[in-house]
């Protein structure tokens, strides 16, 4: 009954250990994209920005790009989303089900 119960608890740990390195990769790239995307929006067009996402079963549920009200004032809102959409679309190779813009004031 032991052993029964050790092999068990073996091969759940197994799994779960599986599970989280499947999940790890995509997970990390996404994040190097999120780079990607803040490093080019600060090329093409001089803003400071902050990008995150949440992906659900290797679909891209939303990206949240954060640009600084100080770098933005005299743009609208129409403009900010079309920068954001335009590089978001070619970074993560999809469109995000929902893409968030957030002006923050520092």
């Amino acid at each position: 009954m032991k052993w029964l119960l050790i092999a068990i608890a073996a091969v759940i740990i197994l799994w779960f250990v599986r599970h989280l390195r499947n999940e790890a990769v995509p997970a990390a790239q996404t994040s190097n994209k999120n780079l990607v995307i803040m490093k080019q929006i600060k090329e093409d067009h001089g803003l400071d920005t902050n990008v995150s996402w949440k992906r659900a079963n290797g679909v891209l549920e939303q990206v949240t790009v954060d640009f600084k009200a100080s770098q933005v004032r005299q743009k609208n809102y129409a403009e900010l989303e079309n920068i954001a959409m335009q590089i978001v679309d070619v970074v993560y190779e999809q469109k995000p089900q929902m893409l968030y813009i957030r002006i923050a004031k520092k």
